[in-house]
């Protein structure tokens, strides 16, 4: 019975005194063995979705939203395997620049694929999401050309171009309007007026050639003639 208390009581002690590092002693050194450490690998991005999604040929750099999970401040976003400057916002949100050029290099192919990279240990590529590009340049009205199409159909606009002068024609309308004013139907000396007026003047010149006819033969009568 005794035996079995002093025994159980050795268990009791040695469980509290022993540390928790394995210690081995070899040649009489002591050498203690660390506990093994449990190595925590980066997760596997994954793309849920893109915003925006769409961009037109020509536009300037856009950032694009990517959204999903397993995103860690070292993930990289890429286009078609290229990297791109990439935004760490949280493990769902990543933030990446899209230039004027990739939708210039990609237009022929409809757009491009965007892919989230995560380093080792662990890690790796996510699924890919396709960006789509627009090969229809937008106008700085913001309408497409097929719009731009529509609306001059519908409006009418009118030409305010300048015509060339015509000097010789102004010239001959300039003296066409002074011969109205004299000789015109309203003018001075109206067609009739001047007939009316000549009429006269051959009238009066008609009389005073009979005056002066007639007075000259009335003043020979009335001097006598002289005899010698």
């Amino acid at each position: 019975m005794v035996f079995s208390f002093v025994l159980l009581a050795a268990l009791v002690l040695g469980l509290i005194v022993i540390p928790q590092d394995t210690k081995a002693q070899y040649g009489g050194y002591i050498s203690s063995i660390p506990a093994a450490t449990v190595r925590q690998d980066n997760p596997e991005p994954i793309i849920k979705s893109i915003n925006p999604s769409a961009s037109n040929v020509g536009v300037g750099t856009k950032t694009v939203n990517i959204i999903g999970e397993g995103f860690i401040p070292s993930s990289v976003a890429r286009v078609n395997g290229s990297n791109r400057p990439t935004n760490f916002i949280d493990s769902s949100h990543l933030l990446v620049q899209i230039t004027g050029n990739d939708t210039y290099l990609y237009q022929t192919n409809g757009g491009f694929y965007i892919t989230v990279f995560n380093g080792p240990p662990g890690g790796g590529y996510s699924n890919a999401v396709f960006f789509k590009i627009n090969k229809t340049v937008a106008s700085p009205a913001g309408t497409t050309t097929n719009g731009t199409q529509n609306d001059n159909a519908n409006n009418t606009y009118t030409n305010f171009t300048d015509a060339p002068e015509n000097n010789s024609s102004d010239s001959i309308d300039g003296s066409n309007l002074s011969s109205n004013a004299i000789f015109g139907e309203n003018g001075i000396f109206h067609s009739r007026l001047i007939q009316w007026i000549f009429a006269a003047i051959l009238v009066l010149v008609a009389v005073i050639l009979v005056r002066r006819i007639y007075g000259a033969d009335k003043k020979y009568h009335a001097v006598p003639l002289k005899h010698d």
